[in-house]
C-alpha cells in the first residue's frame, strides 16, 4: 500500500491545485483504510473528520493517538476545521458527495473522493502511467469526482496460511468468491489442512481420531471460526 498512498498524495496535489477549497473524502469499512486516510491528511495538514462509533474501533485499534507531521491530531469527531472526511466506501455516489457538498454551506467548492479498493488495479494503463493511470468519474461540472486507486491491506496467502495452522480453528467461513456452494468449497479447501475436522461429525474424521480438546473442554468455549 506504500505506493498507493503516495498515488493518493499525488492526486491530491494536483486536485487541490485545480480548485484550492476541495473536500477529500475516503471511503472506507469499519476498520482499515487508516493509512490512505493518513497519506491524504499529511497532504492538506488536516485531521480527519469521522463518526463517533468509528473513533471508538480507530482507539481499540491503536490508531486514537496518532498525530500529524505538524503535531495536529489526526482524527477528529468535529467537522469543523477537517479538508478529509472518512465515510462508508460502499456509498460513495456522486449524489452523496453533492449533499457532503451544500451540508458544507460554501466552505468547499468541490469535493473528490477516493474508493481505496484492489478492485481498481488496471495493470497495464497503471504499470505505464501511475497515479494518471487511476481512473476519475467526474460529475455536476467537475463539482464531484470520484477516484478508483487500487489500495488494499489483506493479508497475503502465505500469511492466511500461517494464521490457520496457528489457530487450528473448527470451522472457516469464506467470504470472498463464495456466493455459491462451490466457490466456499473452493476457498476452505486451500486450507482444509490446517483444520480441525474432529469437532465435525459430518466428517470421518471425528470417528477415527476421536474427540478434540475442544470437544473436552466444551466445544461452545474453544471452536474458533475465522473468516477468510
Amino acid at each position: 500500500y506504500d505506493i498507493a498512498c503516495e498515488w493518493l498524495r499525488e492526486i491530491v496535489r494536483t486536485e487541490i491545485r485545480r480548485e484550492p477549497r476541495t473536500l477529500v473524502v475516503m471511503g472506507a469499512y469499519q476498520i482499515g483504510k487508516e493509512r490512505a486516510a493518513r497519506a491524504v491528511a499529511e497532504v492538506l495538514d488536516s485531521p480527519v473528520f469521522v463518526e463517533h462509533k468509528r473513533w471508538k474501533v480507530l482507539q481499540l485499534a491503536g490508531w486514537g493517538d496518532v498525530t500529524l507531521p505538524s503535531g495536529k491530531p489526526l482524527w477528529s469527531v468535529d467537522k469543523d476545521g477537517c479538508s478529509v472526511w472518512l465515510s462508508p466506501l460502499g456509498g460513495l455516489g456522486h449524489d452523496v458527495l453533492q449533499h457532503f457538498l451544500k451540508s458544507t454551506k460554501g466552505a468547499f467548492d468541490a469535493v473528490v473522493a477516493f474508493r481505496p479498493t484492489g478492485w481498481a488495479w488496471a495493470p497495464r494503463k497503471m504499470a505505464a502511467e501511475g497515479s494518471a493511470g487511476c481512473r476519475v468519474w467526474a460529475e455536476n461540472d467537475g463539482a464531484t469526482r470520484i477516484y478508483g486507486v487500487p489500495y488494499s491491506e489483506h493479508s497475503s496467502y502465505t500469511e492466511l496460511q500461517a494464521l490457520a495452522e496457528m489457530l487450528r480453528p473448527t470451522r472457516i467461513i469464506p467470504t470472498v468468491n463464495s456466493e455459491t456452494q462451490a466457490g466456499k468449497e473452493r476457498m476452505v479447501s486451500h486450507f482444509l489442512g490446517f483444520v480441525d475436522l474432529r469437532v465435525d461429525r459430518e466428517r470421518m474424521d471425528h470417528y477415527i481420531f476421536g474427540k478434540s480438546q475442544a470437544d473436552r473442554n466444551g466445544a461452545g468455549e474453544s471452536a474458533i471460526d475465522v473468516l477468510a
